[in-house]
């Protein structure tokens, strides 16, 4: 409850003092993580050849209580490498500690992540034995992704009928609208993937930060553009040397800029989504909070995996709380109740994610690491409109009458797939002081692509 649940004459802010650490039940919210991490006491620092720089931050207290764990994590799956080492590192001191164990040598295409972590060794009155103090990650080989060979393997056709294009491969039936080029309809083995298009997303539901800083008006143009874009097939399914191809342009309600999607069907099923967006104005346009598409599939999709940061949300500038592995949930469960809805569960850094039923595989790949989210309900949900909303006492926030607890679960998924989310803003209360480093600004061309690849479970 919040602001005018307590009383309709209230003078209120609505739920901004309902934001802390934890809510009112006291299950932790997401950023809790990213705090402990911030207040960690020990630094870590990876100076190759196996060296480790350990710093205790502490100004009084030694690690004699401590010990340090090691992990290898090659391509997200974790192995120990060496546990229970003996610290007695002084106050405000540093100290490089060898190990042999971990490796200089690497397979070419793998991703290869060394993990510390510092580890309670005696129960206290507050900690626990065994609870991690502290930890941090470091890369010491990216991988290089191998695209797969079975996509040049079989034939892929195509068809016209009435309005629609009948696009098959050996196992993938793809329709769409002769006109816009949208997808009607995906099946794989028989199988629905979705019955509505790859749609492009600039928006994102405003955070408690966004709305302090005006975001639901000065990104209005964006949020507009998400849901009233007009789609157009301008390039007609024909064979390319990796199955058929068609390209869809979105035309925006000002025209802030072209958007097209190249799609590609393959022999093995997968479809290639490639994505451009090129700003038409010269005049000044705002940042855009999201890049991405997104798709919507039945609530049959219940199990997510991924390999990345998790297994709680992340954002630009928020996820070095996060380590990257991977983790696997229910769908249902990605998600975070904010006292009111807003944007929530992105995964940040991410390298792969797939999306289950009881009989079928949906994986997503990209050569960079992408942003994705996958709610068990439409952006609708969770999303703010000013003109819903009352003025607040101080008149700085919006007051909306949402609540997270009331959130509903869909009929339908819908799985975010992201180039970019601007960060979330923690430097003011406002958010005003996002870092350019964490924006989007329209003013430039971005290009990302990515595959889907069906399987059967």
């Amino acid at each position: 409850a919040y602001g005018h649940d307590y009383h309709p004459d209230l003078p209120t802010d609505g739920n901004f003092l309902n934001n802390g650490l934890v809510d009112p039940y006291r299950h932790p919210h997401p950023h809790l993580s990213e705090v402990k991490k911030v207040y960690e006491p020990v630094q870590f620092n990876y100076l190759g050849d196996g060296n480790i720089e350990i710093e205790n931050k502490n100004f009084f207290k030694d690690l004699s209580d401590t010990t340090l764990q090691l992990k290898l994590l090659v391509d997200g799956v974790a192995e120990e490498l060496i546990s229970n080492v003996e610290l007695d590192h002084k106050p405000r001191s540093k100290m490089t500690l060898h190990f042999p164990e971990i490796p200089n040598m690497f397979i070419p295409e793998s991703e290869y992540i060394l993990e510390v972590s510092l580890i309670q060794k005696t129960e206290t009155e507050f900690i626990p034995k065994g609870h991690e103090i502290a930890w941090d990650q470091f890369v010491l080989q990216k991988g290089y992704p191998i695209e797969n060979s079975s996509i040049k393997d079989g034939n892929v056709s195509f068809e016209t009928k009435d309005q629609i294009f009948e696009i098959k491969s050996e196992n993938s039936t793809l329709i769409i609208d002769r006109n816009t080029g949208e997808i009607k309809s995906w099946v794989f083995m028989g199988k629905e993937i979705t019955n509505q298009p790859i749609r492009p997303n600039f928006w994102r539901p405003p955070t408690d930060n966004d709305l302090g800083n005006g975001m639901d008006k000065w990104a209005k143009i964006w949020q507009n553009a998400t849901y009233n874009y007009i789609p157009k097939l301008i390039e007609m399914p024909k064979e390319s040397q990796l199955g058929v191809l068609f390209k869809v342009s979105y035309i925006l309600p000002n025209n802030e800029a072209t958007i097209t999607s190249e799609f590609t069907l393959t022999p093995n099923g997968t479809l290639t989504v490639d994505y451009s967006f090129n700003p038409n104005q010269k005049t000044e346009l705002p940042n855009i909070p999201r890049l991405g598409m997104y798709l919507t599939m039945p609530k049959e999709f219940t199990n997510v995996t991924w390999y990345g940061k998790g297994p709680q949300e992340s954002y630009w500038d928020r996820k070095t709380g996060q380590k990257t592995g991977l983790y696997s949930g229910k769908i249902i469960d990605q998600f975070h109740r904010y006292s009111r809805p807003q944007e929530t569960g992105n995964k940040t850094e991410v390298r792969w994610m797939e999306l289950s039923s009881e009989h079928i595989k949906l994986k997503m790949s990209s050569n960079q690491p992408l942003n994705s989210s996958a709610w068990p309900f439409s952006m609708q949900e969770l999303d703010f409109n000013t003109e819903d909303a009352t003025s607040s006492a101080s008149g700085l926030v919006p007051v909306t009458t949402k609540h997270g607890a009331d959130i509903k679960i869909g009929e339908t998924v819908q799985w975010n797939i992201d180039a970019l989310q601007m960060g979330v803003g923690g430097d003011t209360s406002w958010g005003r002081l996002v870092h350019p480093e964490y924006t989007i600004p329209a003013n430039k061309a971005y290009h990302y692509k990515f595959h889907l690849e069906p399987t059967k479970k």
